[in-house]
């Protein structure tokens, strides 16, 4: 079986932040890095592809036609990715609720025992009541 080794999530990040920022260095100031770092993690992606992405230039970076490639991927990923997060947080907080009733059997089985007839057949119930 062949191993593919992936490029990482946040560089496809910070490759984005440089493209909307027009330059590395205010995509650095924007994610809180080093100057140095964005250009390693920049010259790390172009290694994996072995490819250049952006040209460099006194006034900024403009996107290669590889670059334009990688841009339109790396935002479908991220864009899914953060779908991802936030569908699989709404699972984990959607939770259910398990109400139950203690009351004398004496008025559980005759003032409360139609009332829940009616409560069982519109909100779901737990296998056994207290009775």
């Amino acid at each position: 079986m062949n191993t593919i080794i992936l490029p990482k999530t946040q560089h496809l990040v910070v490759f984005q932040e440089v493209i909307k920022s027009g330059s590395i260095g205010s995509a650095a100031r924007q994610l809180g890095l080093t100057q140095p770092a964005v250009s390693k993690i920049i010259n790390d992606i172009e290694s994996y592809f072995g490819v250049e992405l952006i040209v460099r230039k006194n006034t900024g970076v403009t996107l290669t036609s590889a670059g334009q490639t990688l841009l339109a991927y790396s935002e479908s990923i991220t864009r899914e990715m953060k779908n991802m997060v936030s569908e699989m947080n709404t699972l984990s907080f959607s939770t259910v609720i398990d109400v139950s009733f203690g009351y004398p059997s004496l008025i559980g089985f005759t003032f409360l025992s139609q009332h829940d007839q009616k409560v069982q057949g519109s909100v779901p119930q737990s296998p056994c009541l207290d009775v």
